[in-house]
């Protein structure tokens, strides 16, 4: 099943492009990104960017949700120190 989401870029654009695939992140307009037929390098990029505050997600919980991300000060055991963000997945 498809699974769209919302973006919009905080403070200069984001792009994806592939055979086929393309879209671009702009910071005036929120832009509808497919996540099922991203790969998994820009899946984490996108992740990181959204977490970092670089781009915004319409349904930020739900977005982490999906990839069962959990981002806080402490999750507890099995969780890293990543940069000074903790993570679990």
């Amino acid at each position: 099943m498809t699974e769209v989401y919302q973006f919009k870029a905080a403070l200069s654009e984001h792009s994806y492009q592939s055979e086929t695939y393309s879209y671009i992140i702009m910071t005036s307009e929120w832009s509808y990104v497919d996540l099922d037929v991203l790969n998994f390098g820009h899946l984490i990029d996108l992740v990181n960017a959204t977490h970092s505050g670089a781009v915004y997600v319409a349904n930020k919980q739900k977005f982490f949700d999906k990839f069962e991300i959990e981002i806080g000060e402490n999750v507890g055991l099995g969780g890293e120190n990543v940069g000074g963000a903790w993570y679990r997945v």
